[in-house]
């Protein structure tokens, strides 16, 4: 099965640009989850010189929840720590 990757949301700066957040989202998430956070900052006029870019992790199977597919950056194996990526 074949990995597909989905655009990122951006927000482009509103002042003059002077940092890029690259926000990653946690486990069965995707970028639409904190897409309230960076409306909420620009409402108030904060960061408006940060643009800010919101990956969506690609669906695939997690070990430690039976396979089930979700949005994921990398494998989970175990919840001990020492064996718990699949790279």
């Amino acid at each position: 099965m074949s990995i597909v990757y989905r655009q990122p949301l951006v927000f482009p700066a509103r002042a003059a640009h002077t940092a890029t957040v690259i926000f990653l989202h946690g486990l069965g998430d995707d970028g639409n989850g904190w897409e309230f956070a960076v409306e909420n900052w620009r409402r108030r006029q904060r960061l408006d010189e940060v643009k800010f870019i919101l990956p969506h992790a690609p669906r695939i199977p997690i070990t430690i929840n039976r396979g089930m597919r979700m949005p994921g950056w990398y494998d989970i194996v175990s919840r001990f720590l020492s064996q718990r990526y699949r790279r």
